[in-house]
């Protein structure tokens, strides 16, 4: 897959392309191993520049949550958050020394004083709030217009992801409601995020900030 300024190209309606073709679309600046995918090689190759090719078209990784399968999305996901962890880790952060991809483990290496830094999960979380048959939404000002989402945040140290007090605080934070009841639904949206997924009910409030009819 062909990557250049957090977008991926697609040719010809395809995601996953023939390294043959890589050519034509502009200059490699780095290439990052994936894994196997239906047991052939599969890597990320990350343009530092593009070339005007007909057919290509270039898409955020938002912009294709619904339009690829389970599997192609979460593939994308891991090579943008590993392609951001090595944009982030070209030089060490205790000597400044030049870091380069270790060959037997995913991990990037200071050859000047043996520092390691490995790919880092961000925990997250994002709540469904609901009273009776009303959910509460909000946006954010980078939101196009007419978007409105679920409440989400990461995760601050000392409130715990397993349980009651991060939902609480997160929904608490962002609308200033109180919940009377708690259902935990962890899944993985993004590999970066490790995002636990929380419905709460909320009791019956006719203040809150911002609330919208299903």
């Amino acid at each position: 897959m062909v990557y250049h300024q957090n977008q991926f190209a697609m040719f010809e309606g395809r995601l996953l392309l023939d390294p043959d073709q890589v050519m034509y679309f502009g200059d490699t600046g780095h290439r990052l191993m994936l894994g196997h995918v239906d047991g052939r090689p599969c890597e990320l190759i990350h343009l530092s520049n593009t070339l005007d090719m007909p057919g290509v078209s270039w898409h955020r990784l938002y912009t294709l949550i619904g339009q690829v399968d389970d599997a192609l999305f979460r593939l994308l996901g891991v090579a943008q958050q590993l392609d951001a962890w090595y944009r982030g880790h070209r030089f060490c952060g205790s000597c400044g020394g030049a870091m380069q991809p270790r060959e037997d483990e995913r991990a990037m290496e200071c050859r000047a004083c043996e520092r390691r830094d490995y790919p880092k999960l961000a925990p997250c979380i994002i709540v469904l709030i609901t009273r009776g048959r009303e959910i509460l939404l909000a946006r954010s000002p980078h939101f196009p217009p007419g978007f409105f989402s679920t409440l989400a945040g990461f995760i601050e140290p000392g409130r715990v992801c397993g349980g009651v007090p991060a939902p609480r605080g997160q929904g608490r934070d962002q609308s200033g409601s109180r919940p009377i009841a708690l259902s935990r639904q962890p899944e993985l949206a993004l590999p970066q995020f490790a995002d636990a997924r929380v419905s709460r009910r909320v009791c019956q409030r006719r203040d809150c900030p911002a609330a919208r009819r299903d």
